[in-house]
This record gives structure tokens, C-alpha cells and sequence, in this order.
């Protein structure tokens, strides 16, 4: 249980770094539980991708279609185990260790993050960009629940629509699209070179079969799913941090935290 001293620390730093720092940190010191309830988070979602990935690649949409119904409830499965590693971090910045707040809100949180889903994956397929904010709000619903008294709209609809416009939160969101984006091309062109140069020349060997698999399609987006799936543990974990970094501008806790230390450094 973290002391709230600790707890404060977490939002002492305001700028998205900062946030990310915090993030990276927290994963590194509960690597021993967070990395394996993310892998049990993610791991029927990602049977499912690479089921879809390879039945696409073979041109079996009929499959593909059924491993596509077979996802919601795998996605349920992975908003509420996500919602758990949230709601750690949640107990790392305030303190608070209310095990049933959780187990009250689980429901709701499924259903607030369902029409983000469906938001994100037609808006990027109808325009590019357009489902972003959806993405980036998507993991800023479960510190909104857990935070508010009561379930109700009104009570996040304030701290998302500030989110929304936070300019904090979107360099905290597109430094880590931009690092997920330069990650995955890099590996690309680097198994492109290996493809087109190294393969061929190395020890004067031609492996038709691996120059084929390291061009495909299928290799190459199921490498983005696996980069993008560090990227997203960092972005749920870090998310938390960012959506108290601006509850405390809102709200004057950090300010309030440090007026009270001034005061017992003057006692």
C-alpha cells in the first residue's frame, strides 16, 4: 500500500515526461504482477488476431469472419483485466484501496468503452484519424469510474471532455503513437533489408521460403500487433497518471497537498 507522500509524488510532475516517466516506473516495479495479468488480458485477443491475420493471408474470409464475432467477448476480457491494472495504479496515486468499487463498476465501464470501440475502428476505417480521441478516451474511462462517487454521466463526462481538450494529454498520447509508429517501421524496413540483401547474400544461400515470410503481409501485422501491445500497457498504465495530473489542476489537490506540507515544514 502506498503512503500518500508516494501517492503524491506520481502527480508532482505535470508535464506528459513526467507521465510517462511515472508509467514506465510503475510497470518496472510491479513487473512481477503487471506483466502477467496484461499477457492474461491480452492473450484470447491475440489468439483471435493471428487467427484472423492468417486466415486473411490465405484468403479465407469466411473464418476470418467467425474469429471477428469471437472477439467481443475477448475484448470484454481484456477491458475488465486492464481495468484491474487501472485500478492499481488508481491505489498507487491516491492511496485508496476500495476492492469493491471495482466489482460495483465493471458493468458500466463495458459498456462506456463498447461505443468507444466500435468509434475507433470505423472512424480510422472511414477517415484516418478520426478515431484517435476515441482511442485515447478508451483508457481514461476506467480512472473516470473509479474516481467519481456515484455512477452517473455527469460525473465523467467533465474529466473526459477535459481530456479531450487537454493539450498535456494529447503530447502524452501522440509521443507514444509517434515512438509506437517509428518502432514498427523500423523493425519493417529492417526485415525488408534482411529480405531483399542479407538473406540472399548470406554464406551464398537463397532461402525462397524465408525471403517469401519475411515479405508477407501477415508477418508484418502481426508485428505491429505484438509492438502495439507494449505500447498499450504503457498507455493504460500511464493514462491513469495523466487523467490525475488533470483532475488536480481541476480540482487544487496538488496545490492543497503542498500548502499542507508548508505548513508542517513552518510548525
Amino acid at each position: 500500500m502506498p503512503t500518500p507522500q508516494q501517492s503524491m509524488d506520481l502527480q508532482s510532475n505535470n508535464d506528459f515526461a513526467g507521465s510517462l516517466d511515472s508509467g514506465l516506473e510503475f510497470i518496472r516495479t510491479s513487473a512481477a504482477w503487471v506483466i502477467p495479468v496484461y499477457a492474461l488480458a491480452v492473450a484470447p485477443t491475440a489468439l483471435l488476431i493471428l487467427s484472423i491475420i492468417a486466415d486473411i493471408a490465405r484468403h479465407r474470409p469466411s473464418t476470418a469472419t467467425f474469429y471477428c464475432w469471437l472477439l467481443l467477448p475477448a475484448m470484454a476480457w481484456r477491458w475488465g483485466v486492464l481495468a484491474v491494472i487501472q485500478q492499481r495504479v488508481c491505489w498507487a496515486i491516491t492511496g485508496k484501496n476500495d476492492t469493491r468499487i471495482l466489482k460495483r463498476r465493471l458493468f458500466p465501464l463495458l459498456i462506456a468503452r463498447l461505443p468507444l470501440a466500435v468509434w475507433v475502428v470505423w472512424g480510422c476505417r472511414l477517415l484516418l484519424v478520426s478515431g484517435i480521441p476515441a482511442f485515447m478516451l478508451s483508457a481514461l474511462v476506467a480512472p473516470a469510474l473509479l474516481d467519481a462517487p456515484t455512477i452517473s454521466w455527469k460525473h465523467i463526462f467533465r474529466p473526459l471532455i477535459g481530456a479531450l481538450v487537454s493539450s498535456s494529454a494529447w503530447r502524452h498520447f501522440l509521443t507514444l503513437l509517434v515512438t509506437f509508429l517509428m518502432v514498427y517501421i523500423g523493425l519493417v524496413a529492417t526485415i525488408s533489408l534482411m529480405a531483399d540483401m542479407v538473406i540472399p547474400s548470406f554464406a551464398g544461400v537463397s532461402d525462397l521460403r524465408l525471403q517469401l515470410l519475411l515479405r508477407s503481409s501477415a508477418l508484418k501485422m502481426g508485428l505491429g500487433f505484438f509492438v502495439w501491445m507494449a505500447f498499450d500497457l504503457l498507455w493504460h498504465v500511464s493514462s491513469v497518471i495523466v487523467f490525475y495530473h488533470l483532475q488536480t489542476r481541476l480540482t487544487g489537490a496538488d496545490l492543497q497537498f503542498r500548502l499542507n506540507g508548508l505548513r508542517r515544514t513552518a510548525a
